[in-house]
């Protein structure tokens, strides 16, 4: 590009300084104004992954609910951990 490093960090440096400072980088997730019907919204997730995914029998049965289990993983003391590429559908564990 013909620039010194050091001028493109002074540039990024400056667009950052004018930015809000943010201590996370994901945005706060706030809760629906009306009430949601967990099954509905399940199906409607299942219903995106048959579409837009080939997967295996059952998988798009798991995808749902993790998907769902990343929004309230704070209440849980152990998680298990999802293998996208394993050929089987059972979650591994932590200490496998």
């Amino acid at each position: 590009m013909g620039v010194r490093v050091s001028v493109l960090d002074g540039e990024v440096n400056k667009l950052r300084e004018n930015e809000p400072a943010t201590d996370t980088a994901f945005e706060k997730i706030e809760p629906w104004d009306d009430e949601v019907d967990g099954i509905d919204l399940l199906n409607e997730i299942r219903t995106l992954i048959q579409v837009h995914l080939i997967v295996q029998t059952g998988v798009d049965i798991i995808i749902p609910l993790w998907v769902l289990l990343t929004y309230c993983f704070d209440e849980f003391r152990i998680l298990p951990q999802l293998d996208p590429t394993t050929t089987s559908l059972i979650p591994r564990g932590p200490n496998t």
